[in-house]
């Protein structure tokens, strides 16, 4: 058994794929344009140095992976199931991977046992499948193994090889195939690539051996019993990994619980299949092979339950493609408990990447959001089992999963400025979320997103070159301190989206906010097909705009850098440009109540008043159509029988 839990992990470590330099950047930035904006040049020149030990951590991820899922010896029979079950379901399992492991056990004392000790050292040693019902109803005082070494030898050098040694497993008061307690004291592999990995003790108590073979289909079960405990208590100690030019040590991990039933399908029937001809590479599987798998896939997202998995800390360092050190670290991370068809949370606390003067780049918090899966299982569930490519192509909408969204915090970096040699890019923000929710046909209509205090330096003036931000530094202001503030949410019953807030400002600048209602939103709006949805987005309606300008400096700077450029101080200007702007506004709309209001707050606004309010209402119920606006970017004052206006300033 040991055998078969090494043959993924040894698959594991070996070479990874490489990393596109800018595969992390749209994690950081999906979700808000102005944290885009602000972070995405710099964060991804950070990374293309960071990159080279960003493709050591992720061969680490994979193989940590690995470790939490295997939290003792038999949590791991999905390794064995991947090459066994097939044979106990009447299918031929791959036997060539057998020659590829070597096992050794020394010895094994196991007391007042059902099973004999040669049994068990078989069992022990990958041959679950032959003894899977003796092994469901195991009874024994304790099973102890000092040792157990296994060494794999990939194929015509493909990966090399690599060494395991466990030590001191250990079960114990074992009945009816549940033991008390489980545990392996330490275990260590070495690779033929320079890979040394030490995992310290792993634990775990109330551990349901036949539950866990009942659950991968070795012995029988019914899919229709509830879930029930597997094990409890899972404590990891920790681990080291390290490799050439790089090195990480992992804090304590742990988790509460995970519950299983029995899958309707079982895992050996379905590795036979993605193993069979069909599913090889260059070939089409069949939609009903697809279908099967399909089939599996749903049950087994409501065949299990995990409790929140925490790790503590994970620390690492190596050097970036440029040779020079970069440090990582991070903790501790929780992942939610995967249930009710949820991936469930994952937060990450005090991430740091530091690669010295090539940049530094650290978040208080990181959360990605759960990601419900409930309706495309629900779809796939539903189908007729003849899942063919036109099936998929008029589904894919409907398959899309509702992702939740995600948040950061304290985000601070310092990183090179390469437009500018010599300089230096610093940036923080305080924080940012991204909320989605109520989605219809893969896109979310309930849309929230915020950011606050996104702070970083105005550039220095360049020599030679046209100093556009030294109104700034003459107003006092050396740094922008901006954020920003969208909701939006769809109303179906009455046809309608509404804006709730979609708003920005900044610190000694000022703030914009726009509210709004948008009609005749029809279910077309959404829909996957690109020219039925720019037909339905057409004849969508304006019925309401509120427009709130808050003025706590910008008013000033725009208006002292137009003075300046006509010879006039910022008062003059003011007068100038308020007497223009009132002009405008009655030229356009005419010398109607609506004009004369807008213009005198537009004037009163641009003289020097701190802010300014203005409502635009449809007096039509149905809105204002595409073909009205459209008019009036000819013709303004096409409006002025069709909205009311309300405006103020103060």
């Amino acid at each position: 058994m040991i055998a078969e839990i090494s043959k993924t992990q040894a698959l594991q470590l070996r070479p990874p794929t490489r990393i596109h330099r800018n595969e992390m950047t749209p994690r950081l930035t999906r979700g808000g344009v102005v944290v885009s904006w602000l972070l995405n040049a710099k964060i991804v020149e950070f990374f293309q140095g960071a990159n080279q030990l960003g493709r050591k951590v992720r061969r680490l991820a994979v193989t940590m992976s690995c470790l939490l899922l295997t939290g003792s010896v038999l949590t791991t029979l999905p390794a064995s199931a991947e090459d066994k079950t097939g044979a106990a379901h009447g299918n031929s399992a791959p036997a060539a991977m057998d020659q590829l492991f070597t096992v050794s056990i020394p010895s094994l004392d196991a007391k007042d046992s059902s099973i004999d000790t040669d049994t068990l050292k078989a069992i022990f040693s990958g041959d679950i499948v032959s003894h899977a019902d003796a092994l469901a109803k195991l009874t024994a005082t304790s099973i102890q193994v000092p040792e157990i070494d296994i060494s794999y030898k990939a194929p015509d050098g493909g990966g090399g090889g690599i060494s395991y040694a466990l030590k001191d497993v250990d079960f114990e008061s074992i009945k009816d195939g549940v033991a008390q307690s489980a545990s392996i004291g330490s275990a260590e592999a070495t690779g033929e690539q320079a890979i040394d990995i030490k995992y310290g003790k792993v634990s775990t108590s109330q551990f349901d051996i036949g539950g866990l073979l009942s659950f991968y289909g070795l012995v029988p079960g019914s899919a229709d019993q509830p879930l029930k405990p597997m094990y409890q208590n899972l404590d990891m100690a920790g681990a080291s990994f390290a490799g050439p030019g790089f090195k990480c040590d992992m804090g304590e991990a742990t988790m509460a619980e995970f519950k299983a039933r029995p899958t309707k399908a079982s895992f050996g029937d379905m590795m036979a299949l993605v193993s069979s001809a069909e599913f090889q590479k260059g070939n089409k599987p069949s939609p009903a092979s697809i279908g099967k798998l399909l089939s599996f896939y749903v049950d087994f997202f409501t065949a299990f339950e995990t409790s929140p998995l925490e790790l503590k800390s994970l620390e690492c360092s190596g050097k970036g493609e440029t040779g020079g050190p970069v440090t990582f670290s991070m903790g501790p991370m929780t992942i939610g408990g995967f249930a009710n068809s949820h991936y469930p949370a994952i937060e990450v606390k005090n991430l740091n990447i530091d690669a010295g003067d090539s940049g530094k780049v650290s978040l208080g918090a990181l959360t990605m959001k759960s990601i419900d899966l409930t309706a495309p299982l629900k779809l796939l569930a539903s189908g007729s089992g003849d899942y063919s490519e036109d099936w998929f192509t008029a589904n894919a909408r409907k398959l899309i999963p509702a992702f939740d969204g995600f948040s950061f915090s304290d985000l601070k970096m310092d990183v090179p400025d390469t437009e500018n040699p010599g300089q230096r890019v610093k940036a923080t923000v305080a924080d940012f979320d991204l909320s989605l929710s109520n989605y219809f046909e893969g896109i979310p209509t309930t849309i929230n997103t915020t950011s606050h205090h996104m702070v970083f330096d105005v550039p220095p003036a360049v020599t030679g070159q046209p100093d556009s931000m030294d109104p700034l530094r003459q107003l006092g202001i050396d740094k922008f301190d901006l954020g920003f503030d969208l909701g939006i949410h769809r109303d179906a019953t009455a046809k309608s989206i509404i804006i709730d807030k979609l708003a920005m400002d900044g610190a000694k600048l000022g703030s914009v906010n726009l509210t709004g209602t948008l009609g005749n939103v029809d279910d077309a709006v959404f829909t996957g097909d690109a020219d039925t949805a720019m037909a339905a987005a057409m004849a969508m309606t304006v019925k309401t705009l509120k427009l709130d300008v808050e003025d706590s400096g910008m008013g000033d700077i725009v208006f002292k850098q137009a003075g300046s450029e006509n010879g006039m101080d910022l008062a003059t200007t003011r007068a100038s440009m308020s007497a223009m702007a009132q002009a405008v506004v009655l030229a356009g709309l005419g010398a109607t109540p609506e004009g004369k209001s807008l213009s005198d707050a537009v004037a009163k606004f641009v003289a020097g008043a701190k802010s300014i309010s203005v409502t635009a209402t449809a007096k039509d119920p149905a809105g204002l159509s595409a073909a009205d606006l459209a008019a009036a970017q000819t013709d303004p004052t096409t409006l002025s029988g069709k909205v009311k206006v309300d405006a103020s300033a103060q």
